[in-house]
């Protein structure tokens, strides 16, 4: 009943156990004579097709973003903290000074150096509240959140928040160098597509956008 004698898919399985294919490929043995189709051979004659192989390796964008989002709210149910893949998040590292000029140069020299290895970083250089900072940086998802006040700014080891290994209730803090960290970044990103941060590195030159009540 299936132009296909073999089919090979991949499918998400969303948070309400529904699932939608992602990718497919079929052996299709049926459409080359229903639909009359040749191609020409080395001899130069018009030859019958007796097999089609389609295939959707990736899958239209939208279900691919679709499941990794449903990948999200399974993690959120279980009491873990939704992510992205590290690769896929607009920004891999948030840099959060306390307050100090000497502290927000110390995130500058941090993100210079990460940045020289690939990785995404901001900077929230707002004036705001440190607390604010950080919970708008865990609202945005971001993978890898530091804290920069007086004592990081002679240390060459920082402690770093990591949002995958984190529960909702309970943060996971690791100590790395910054060597150690862009290694740790670069291992999750390697081989995947990446393009630089399309938006300013300091949040207090970013576009605000205010939804209209």
């Amino acid at each position: 009943s299936h132009y296909y004698s073999f089919k090979s898919e991949y499918q998400a399985i969303f948070a309400d156990e529904s699932n939608l294919q992602i990718s497919t490929v079929q052996w299709d043995t049926k459409n080359g004579e229903r639909f009359n189709i040749k191609y020409m051979n080395e001899q130069g004659k018009k030859v019958p097709i007796s097999t089609i192989i389609h295939a959707s390796s990736f899958g239209s964008i939208e279900r691919s973003i679709a499941a990794i989002l449903e990948t999200a709210l399974w993690e959120e149910k279980s009491g873990l903290n939704p992510v992205l893949p590290v690769w896929l998040a607009p920004e891999h590292v948030r840099l959060i000074p306390i307050g100090s000029i000497e502290e927000i140069n110390k995130c500058i020299q941090i993100a210079e150096t990460l940045e020289k290895k690939g990785i995404r970083v901001g900077i929230d250089d707002r004036n705001l509240r440190v607390g604010k900072k950080v919970y708008e940086s865990k609202r945005n998802w971001v993978p890898y959140i530091m804290v920069i006040g007086k004592k990081e700014l002679e240390k060459d080891i920082f402690s770093v928040v990591i949002r995958k290994n984190s529960k909702i209730s309970e943060e996971k803090i690791l100590d790395f160098t910054l060597n150690d960290l862009a290694d740790e970044i670069s291992n999750q990103i390697e081989g995947k597509p990446f393009r630089p941060l399309y938006i300013p590195r300091e949040l207090s030159k970013r576009v605000l956008f205010t939804p209209i009540q």
